[in-house]
């Protein structure tokens, strides 16, 4: 029964995920002392904070972000996250976020800010691994993974600036995107609409 449930929440979520343009696809861990207390419930709003800070960050000028998580359990107990993100492309390089995380991890939550990676200001909070959503794969790739995995909370906030209908509007009428940029979201929707119809 559970596994019936997990594919029915996932390939609905894949279906909507397959609605936007995603930027990444990540693995989160705690520090020690939140994977030995976390439970479901707050590991998927600490998910959601995390990325209340990177939207507040200056380096995000105010624009929107995406995000779809996964709370999911280890076999031997403790949580760690699955995330997509929507938004953050062109403000953050990856090792930006991972630092931003393991700051988040590290510190109480009032008390990370503005805060980049120096020698002063890192502090370790956790494993994060972040990588490039590859629609080669699509939204049924990585939501499929969960199904039969011990899934225990989950949760998505999307903006409809990252629906796909209006990030092509803005291929064709931005004048401000790089040429790169553009090159790089059509041929991510040519990979999105090949899976689609196989």
């Amino acid at each position: 029964m559970e596994y019936e449930e997990n594919k029915k929440i996932m390939d609905g979520v894949a279906e909507l995920l397959d609605r936007y343009y995603m930027d990444t696809w990540s693995t989160g861990m705690f520090n020690r002392k939140m994977y030995i207390e976390m439970t479901p419930e707050r590991a998927i709003k600490h998910v959601g904070r995390f990325v209340d800070k990177l939207r507040s960050n200056d380096r995000q000028k105010g624009k929107p972000i995406s995000w779809f998580s996964v709370i999911e359990k280890y076999r031997l107990g403790g949580l760690h996250c699955h995330m997509s993100m929507a938004g953050i492309y062109d403000n953050w390089s990856y090792e930006d976020i991972g630092v931003q995380w393991r700051l988040f991890n590290a510190l109480k939550v009032d008390e990370v800010t503005n805060l980049l990676m120096d020698e002063t200001s890192w502090v370790p909070g956790g494993y994060f691994k972040i990588e490039k959503f590859l629609y080669e794969l699509g939204a049924s790739h990585y939501c499929g993974k969960y199904i039969a995995k011990d899934m225990c909370a989950w949760d998505f906030d999307f903006n409809r600036e990252h629906k796909w209908s209006r990030v092509l509007k803005n291929v064709e009428h931005d004048w401000t995107m790089s040429a790169d940029k553009k090159a790089r979201i059509l041929r991510d929707y040519e990979s999105l609409q090949k899976r689609l119809l196989k």
